[in-house]
C-alpha cells in the first residue's frame, strides 16, 4: 500500500532551503557524498547519508553522518502516521537517507527496495516501511508504480504500463508498505521537466535470510 499525507507549506519551505544548501555546499566542497547517478536507466543527483546501498553492495559498511535536520524531518514524517497504526514502525533514527535532486530529463527506473526475502539479498536489507517526502514537485516527474512480468531477480523492462501514479504536490509525504513494497510491484520516478527534490528514509537491517 501507499499512504500519502502532506506537510505544511512553512515546514516544506524550511526544509527545502536546508536541502538546497546541501547541494550548493557540495558543488564547492568535497566532504558531502554527492553523486550523479547516470547508468542509462536512472539519471539523478543524490546525496546519501547513513549506510549507502551502493557501498554496502560492495561490502563497504561505512556510515556517513547525516545533518541533524534530516532526522528531524524524518521524525515529522513518521509522526504524521502516528494515528494510522502502521505495522513495523520503528522508534529509532533512520540509517539510510537519500536526498535526490532531479533536473530536466532526469528520472528513476522502476525498482524494489531491498527486502529481507529478496533473492539477491546479501547481508543487508531495508525495513518493510519506506518513507519519503517531495519538497519540490514537478509537473511531469512523480512517483509511479508498475507490475513486473519477470522474476524478481531479473532486470525489469522499461516503459511498462503504469498501474498507479501519485498526484504529487510540494509537501507530499508517503509511506510505502505492504503489497506495493514487494514483487511484482516496482516503483520509480517519471521523467522530470523542470526540477524535483525529494528525500527517502529507510532503516537498514543486517543479516542474510537466504
Amino acid at each position: 500500500m501507499l499512504k500519502t499525507k502532506s506537510l505544511s507549506k512553512n515546514r516544506v519551505e524550511h526544509y527545502k532551503k536546508l536541502v538546497e544548501n546541501l547541494f550548493k555546499e557540495e558543488r564547492s566542497e568535497v566532504q558531502i557524498p554527492f553523486h550523479v547517478q547516470n547508468d542509462g536507466r536512472t539519471f539523478r543527483n543524490t546525496i546519501e547519508f547513513g549506510y549507502s546501498y551502493h557501498r554496502m553492495s560492495t561490502n563497504d559498511f561505512s556510515y556517513t553522518p547525516e545533518p541533524s535536520f534530516l532526522q528531524e524531518l524524518g521524525l515529522e514524517i513518521v509522526n504524521a502516521y502516528e494515528n494510522d497504526q502502521l505495522e513495523h514502525t520503528l522508534d529509532e533514527p533512520f540509517t539510510n537517507i537519500i536526498v535526490s535532486l532531479y533536473e530536466d530529463g532526469m528520472e528513476l527506473e522502476p525498482h524494489i527496495d531491498m527486502h529481507q526475502n529478496h533473492p539477491l539479498q546479501e547481508g543487508f536489507y531495508f525495513d518493510p516501511n519506506v518513507y519519503g517526502i517531495v519538497l519540490e514537485h514537478d509537473e511531469t516527474g512523480h512517483l509511479y508504480f508498475v507490475e513486473n512480468p519477470n522474476e524478481e531477480y531479473e532486470l525489469i523492462p522499461l516503459n511498462l504500463p503504469r498501474i498507479h501514479s501519485v498526484n504529487e504536490t510540494s509537501g507530499t509525504i508517503y509511506c510505502l508498505y505492504g503489497p506495493l513494497r514487494y514483487h511484482p510491484f516496482n516503483h520509480g520516478v517519471s521523467k522530470v521537466t523542470n526540477r524535483r527534490i525529494s528525500v527517502t528514509y529507510r532503516h537498514v537491517h543486517f543479516g542474510n535470510n537466504n
